[in-house]
C-alpha cells in the first residue's frame, strides 16, 4: 500500500522505522509531495545502498535526485536499468521510472529523446498532480 498522505506515512515510518518496507513508503510519499528533498534524498541513499540491486530503491534515488536538480547523477542511475526489468516489475514502477527520465531528458535539455521516453508513461498509474507534472513535461518536450 503506497501513502498519499504524508503525515500517515511519517506517522508509520516514526513508530515503525525500521522496516524497508515502511522506510520506502515513506520515501514515496516525501517524493509524492515533492517536499523535504534533503530528507528523501538520504533515505533514498540508504535505501539503495542497504538493496543496491532493488529497482524500487535505484528508482526512488533516481527521483530524489531530480528533485535537488542533480540530472546527471539522475540519468546514470536510470540508464543502468533494462527497460525488460522494469516492465517485469509492475506499471506502476515502470511509469514512474519513465516519468522520471523524461524529466531528467527535458532538464538536461535533449527534448527528443524526452519526448520518446515520455510517450511511453501511462498517466492511469499517476496520481493527479504526477499527470499534471507528465502534462507540462510533454509539453516542455516538444
Amino acid at each position: 500500500m503506497l501513502f498519499r498522505s504524508l503525515d500517515a506515512a511519517r506517522h508509520e515510518y516514526r513508530t515503525h522505522s525500521e522496516s524497508p518496507a515502511v522506510k520506502q513508503r515513506y520515501l514515496e510519499a516525501l517524493l509524492l509531495n515533492r517536499t523535504n528533498t534533503t530528507e528523501a534524498l538520504s533515505l533514498a541513499t540508504a535505501l539503495h545502498h542497504a538493496e543496491p540491486a532493488g529497482l524500487a530503491p535505484r528508482v526512488s534515488l533516481a527521483r530524489a535526485l531530480a528533485l535537488q536538480s542533480r540530472w546527471a547523477e539522475a540519468e546514470k542511475l536510470l540508464q543502468e536499468i533494462p527497460v525488460e526489468t522494469l516492465r517485469k516489475a509492475g506499471p506502476e514502477l515502470l511509469t514512474r521510472c519513465f516519468l522520471v527520465r523524461g524529466e531528467v531528458l527535458v532538464e538536461l535539455e535533449r527534448r527528443q529523446d524526452a519526448a520518446a521516453v515520455l510517450a511511453d508513461v501511462n498517466p492511469i498509474h499517476l496520481y493527479p498532480d504526477e499527470v499534471q507534472r507528465y502534462q507540462l513535461l510533454r509539453q516542455r518536450a516538444q
